[in-house]
């Protein structure tokens, strides 16, 4: 049993959280986001740990996979509220990934494109 926060659960969870947002099941797949994000945001932090002696040489982008999997998330996320008309909801989620984005940004882990 891998555990609620193992990569490969986050990674399901989420897949699952898609198909019922496909399938119009709106609130089964806010549910499914939620815990998603929940294990994505533990995965994250796991990796920028595990990695962040070695940030420097491969270009600090520690866990920079996994935020982009929980950037990702809280996306659809979002997506979810406002068809549920949850507009208060879904910004509060787009701002704390712009957030979330911002301030990896600034710490050099993510370039700006062009």
């Amino acid at each position: 049993l891998l555990g609620d926060t193992h990569r490969s659960t986050a990674q399901t969870t989420y897949m699952l959280g898609r198909l019922l947002h496909d399938r119009e099941e709106y609130v089964d797949a806010l549910g499914m986001y939620e815990r998603a994000m929940e294990a994505q945001i533990a995965v994250a932090t796991r990796a920028a740990q595990v990695r962040g002696g070695e940030a420097c040489t491969s270009g600090g982008n520690a866990g920079a996979n996994e935020v982009a999997e929980l950037l990702n998330t809280m996306t659809n996320a979002s997506k979810v509220h406002l068809v549920l008309g949850s507009l208060t909801e879904a910004m509060a989620v787009c701002s704390d990934a712009l957030e979330l984005a911002r301030s990896r940004i600034l710490a050099g882990e993510y370039a700006l494109a062009e």
